[in-house]
């Protein structure tokens, strides 16, 4: 689904947020007074109506941590849009619990709508902020550099339950790294690093869910790690397309850069999603304009993923064609099955399976990760270390353990993979998440840019290629053009920001 955050530019429209946070980003060069409000930033299945969900009645019993015993009471407020559905549920089960362990340190929980950013950009300029919110790392890089956090190296390195090797690690998220390597066919990290300003939260990633029942309607077996789209994947969904019964092959190609076709891209061989000297979009270089080629295929040469008017009529009250058991694959449900299962219920079987690969041989994971970041309205009131202590929590055994119960979202903690109220079904196969987690060419956002939210509507251009209104090789020196013209403009920024944080300059 496309944000409405900006105007589409691919429409003939303006970026409309510049002037909001380009205002309010000098307001915090001018003082250190501010904090952080955004939403998770990833694109994402509709929540019901953003209201504070009931306390969650525990799916599983978990062992809470004896209370540690502290001066207080201590006061802070938290910001998230995490208020109902799956997500909602955790998030309320998690705040009792950290109530219970820390008996003197009060969380006023602030609960937001979806897509908050604009807001922060509002209660930054009047001082408002909160000190922690979930953020995404877009938000957090354009104001990290004029003091709108706190880092919290010291904090943590003295905790006890602190080590950086527990999480799953995407740098320039909740850390500095301004990290480029990708470009030059490096792996992305893999630990911790840099200075940091919270905890890591919850994740987004792709990987495919097929039905089940579907697939033994039309005789397609369950794939084996190492199938490509271009032969088993591709076959399997002409098989399940059918005119006649309505079905199809594959849902949601055109839906999301991040989830769909951006994954194709990185598995025929694009390395990273802009070069390393921050002058060019990336994504379409190395085999990655085969893969962006092979996903418009689908719907206009194969013929095996429904046109959008074709895919909304045969939703019917389900929302979605895969939802209403039409489609044969989807490839972006991995992280986010808590939303489908009570959609689902048991009208079809469905199992999460191996990434299909690309060219290379290799699968093309995309994944996000937003964090529970402290702000700088932590240090003006004197809790950095009682905040740092909530978001190591939210990162922590208790609270990821309930994440991948209720599995609105996906945890980051690595041992939370492994339980069993984990990996129970539905749907089947819940063990492939821990295998697309640790594949370690798994691709970031790279979401260091100080307006990455404006860069990233290099992406809507692709719309007019899924819809038929141009082909591939119109559209591609659209979307190259668009972010070369995006990246010159915040390049300046961009440079001092780097110097501000410590870094060299640009090359």
């Amino acid at each position: 689904m496309m944000s409405d955050r900006t105007k589409n530019p691919a429409a003939g429209g303006s970026v409309s947020r510049r002037v909001l946070l380009q205002g309010t980003l000098a307001i915090a060069v001018a003082g250190a007074g501010s904090g952080l409000l955004a939403a998770c930033g990833e694109e994402m299945p509709p929540e019901e109506p953003a209201t504070t969900a009931a306390p969650a009645t525990p799916a599983a019993t978990v062992e809470t941590p004896a209370a540690t015993p502290q001066a207080g009471p201590v006061n802070f407020r938290y910001v998230t849009d995490h208020t109902s559905g799956p997500r909602g549920e955790a998030m309320q089960w998690g705040l009792a619990q950290f109530s219970q362990t820390r008996p003197n340190v009060n969380v006023r929980f602030v609960p937001q709508p979806s897509q908050y950013e604009d807001v922060f950009a509002i209660q930054m300029a009047a001082g408002t902020q909160a000190e922690v919110g979930m953020l995404n790392g877009g938000t957090f890089n354009h104001f990290v550099a004029a003091g709108g956090f706190t880092q919290i190296n010291d904090v943590l390195d003295k905790h006890p339950d602190f080590n950086r090797e527990f999480w799953y690690f995407n740098a320039d998220s909740y850390t500095v790294n301004y990290e480029y390597g990708q470009a030059n066919g490096e792996l992305p990290p893999q630990v911790m690093e840099g200075p940091q300003y919270g905890m890591p939260f919850q994740g987004g990633l792709n990987g495919p869910a097929l039905n089940m029942t579907l697939a033994e309607e039309y005789g397609i077996e369950f794939p084996s790690p190492g199938w490509s789209y271009e032969n088993e994947f591709l076959e399997g969904a002409k098989q399940a397309t059918n005119p006649e019964k309505d079905t199809w092959g594959n849902f949601g190609v055109h839906q999301s850069f991040d989830f769909n076709w951006g994954p194709m891209m990185f598995a025929d061989g694009a390395r990273s999603h802009r070069n390393a000297s921050e002058t060019e979009l990336y994504v379409f270089e190395n085999g990655g304009d085969t893969g962006f080629q092979f996903a418009v295929d689908l719907i206009h040469k194969h013929k095996v993923a429904p046109p959008a008017a074709i895919a909304k009529e045969i939703s019917g009250e389900f929302g979605d064609p895969m939802t209403a058991g039409k489609a044969w694959v989807n490839l972006w449900w991995a992280g986010y099955t808590g939303f489908f299962i009570p959609r689902i219920k048991d009208r079809f079987q469905w199992s999460l399976c191996p990434q299909p690969v690309g060219r290379t041989g290799n699968p093309g994971h995309w994944w996000s990760s937003t964090g529970n970041l402290v702000t700088s309205a932590a240090t003006t009131f004197g809790v950095v270390e009682e905040a740092a202590d909530f978001s190591l929590f939210t990162a922590g055994p208790v609270f990821q353990d309930r994440i991948a119960i209720e599995r609105g979202t996906f945890p980051i903690l690595k041992s939370a993979l492994d339980r069993p109220e984990t990996l129970a079904a539905p749907p089947e196969g819940m063990k492939w998440q821990k295998t697309f987690m640790e594949y370690e060419d798994k691709k970031p956002m790279m979401m260091q840019l100080p307006n990455f939210w404006e860069f990233y509507e290099w992406r809507n251009f692709a719309e007019l290629a899924f819809i038929g209104e141009k082909s591939v090789d119109e559209v591609v020196p659209q979307m190259l053009n668009y972010a070369r013209r995006d990246l010159i403009s915040q390049r300046d920024q961009y440079d001092q920001n780097r110097q501000k944080l410590g870094l060299p300059p640009l090359a």
